[in-house]
């Protein structure tokens, strides 16, 4: 892929590929959420009020292997932008200790197709349950992202509603303070291939020890600290008519693997790039207010 467009990318975290409106919850609640996700095209469908369980105290967790000499190489194997703001984290830093304006993105997550903009659907995700993006698994930012691209492919808004309505969120049992998103009724709306497909990534148990810091263009609507959710959420019947049209494509095209690869990604907005006059620029839509 000729790398020349990633030279327009924004040089900050944060970018939205639509505008939000505001979301009416009749289950209001006195902690202020997080952020807004968009309404429903007719009803507003009840949601549980966010809640914070407690105070943020995580296991520390790994020190990330990745030094301050390792990120030239970083930037060139995944075409990240000179001017995106990265940093390693000191020898007393851990994950959850990114300083102001400051998110961790783990490897894993580059691998996943992470370039310098924080995709909508994940920013939008993380502020409807109030927990900072960097407190999803590789998996799940994978998905995500894929879910992304599948609808503007395709010509689908999809926003919280519809993946409350195909999905729900755990907490990783084996990892303190993060967060992982299962199908419903195992009918999701993007697939892993099965094992052995070239392409497919499991990302392995030890992703959680290679990360940096990455500097964002505040004010955005999730929080950066980690913190600990009430992540339960009964299904979004607001979603069910886009998720079913959606579970209508054939599945080779629902594909994981096809959509977070590089063919796709080039033909979507989730890398902050629009075609315009026949050229990929910056899009307007995803430029920082």
């Amino acid at each position: 892929m000729n790398s020349e467009p990633l030279s327009f990318l924004s040089s900050l975290v944060g970018g939205r590929a639509r505008p939000r409106r505001s979301f009416t919850d009749p289950f209001s609640s006195p902690v202020p959420s997080w952020g807004n996700v968009p309404e429903a095209d007719s009803e507003a469908v009840p949601m549980a009020p966010l809640r914070r369980l407690r105070s943020c105290f995580f296991d520390d967790g790994p020190h990330s292997e990745i030094r301050e000499g390792d990120l030239a190489k970083i930037r060139r194997k995944y075409l990240i932008h000179p001017s995106l703001g990265m940093r390693s984290p000191t020898e007393f830093e851990r994950a959850p200790d990114g300083g102001a304006g400051e998110v961790t993105i783990y490897e894993a997550y580059l691998e996943a197709g992470f370039q310098g903009v924080i995709r909508s659907l994940i920013d939008e995700v993380s502020s409807f349950f109030g927990f900072c993006p960097s407190q999803l698994t590789p998996l799940t930012w994978r998905t995500l992202m894929a879910i992304q691209v599948l609808g503007e492919l395709h010509g689908f808004s999809i926003g919280v509603h519809e993946i409350l309505y195909s999905y729900y969120f755990d907490p990783l049992a084996n990892k303190d303070g993060f967060y992982h998103l299962r199908s419903r009724d195992g009918a999701p709306l993007v697939e892993e291939p099965s094992r052995g497909v070239r392409g497919n990534h499991p990302f392995g148990d030890g992703w959680n020890s290679r990360y940096v810091f990455v500097k964002i263009q505040e004010p955005v609507g999730y929080p950066t600290s980690w913190r600990t959710m009430d992540v339960s959420r009964p299904v979004s019947f607001a979603g069910e008519a886009v998720a079913k049209l959606i579970m209508g494509i054939p599945r080779r095209f629902r594909w994981v693997t096809f959509l977070v690869s590089r063919e796709a990604l080039r033909h979507s907005r989730v890398w902050g790039l629009a075609r315009i006059g026949g050229l990929w620029r910056p899009d307007p839509a995803r430029m920082p207010l």
